[in-house]
């Protein structure tokens, strides 16, 4: 996987985040993904994400970008790393939240890429 190639699954991801769209979201990752949450338990299975998504984009008004700071490639799996910002609205605030990733995408049998595990920190 090149990073041209990571970079526009990311942008596929953060356009889905942006409209709300938690279906697309988890159709990003693969059937078994994990997401590994700050202080909470790790979400396990594309179907756990994609209703924890549901949850998260239908209580709060957000929109989020990708920096991406490196991507290690490799013929089956590749490591993303970067940071991410999130500008949340509310009725008297908005305010920008930011953290860092690590994302490992696999190859799938159809020649696809998912996100396989990802890992995230509030900063």
């Amino acid at each position: 996987m090149s990073r041209s190639e990571i970079e526009q699954q990311q942008r596929r991801w953060v356009d889905a985040f942006n409209r709300g769209d938690a279906a697309t979201l988890a159709r990003c990752h693969t059937d078994d993904t994990r997401l590994l949450r700050p202080a909470m338990p790790p979400l396990e299975g594309r179907d756990a994400l994609e209703a924890s998504y549901k949850a998260f984009l239908a209580a709060n008004d957000m929109k989020m970008a990708f920096h991406m700071f490196r991507v290690h490639e490799g013929p089956e799996l590749c490591a993303a790393v970067g940071r991410f910002e999130i500008q949340a609205v509310t009725e008297n605030e908005s305010r920008t939240l930011w953290g860092n990733f690590v994302e490992v995408w696999a190859r799938q049998a159809d020649g696809e890429w998912l996100i396989a595990d990802h890992i995230f920190n509030n900063s």
